[in-house]
């Protein structure tokens, strides 16, 4: 298949980063929903999506169902520099209400205080 998702952690003000690289496609979305969900759990938490090459649909229901379950636990998650074939595809399925998109790190935090 297509390239694998990697991904690796760090901090921001204060909050955690999930900086991933690659696709996110049918064949890493159970890992990625245990990820993200083990995290948002407890607190919120940043998706860079700068290094993100590709999002299927299933991957864009991974990301809605880990939204989701972050709220349910009082907590957000905000996907920063997420492409324009990204932002096509939320579009295109309406999906915005479930996703919280930023530009920048700083926008990312802003939003997170402000949503939670």
């Amino acid at each position: 298949m297509g390239e694998s998702l990697n991904y690796s952690f760090k901090e921001f003000e204060g909050f955690k980063v999930l900086d991933l690289k690659g696709n996110l496609a049918v064949d890493n979305i159970a890992f990625f929903e245990k990820t993200v969900k083990k995290i948002c759990d407890k607190e919120n938490l940043i998706i860079n999506f700068e290094n993100v090459l590709f999002v299927s649909s299933s991957g864009l229901t991974a990301l809605v169902d880990v939204s989701q379950f972050a709220r349910e636990n009082e907590n957000r998650i905000i996907l920063v520099w997420a492409n324009g074939d990204i932002s096509r595809l939320v579009e295109i399925t309406d999906n915005y209400n479930f996703l919280i998109f930023a530009e920048s790190l700083e926008e990312a935090v802003t939003k997170i205080h402000f949503y939670t």
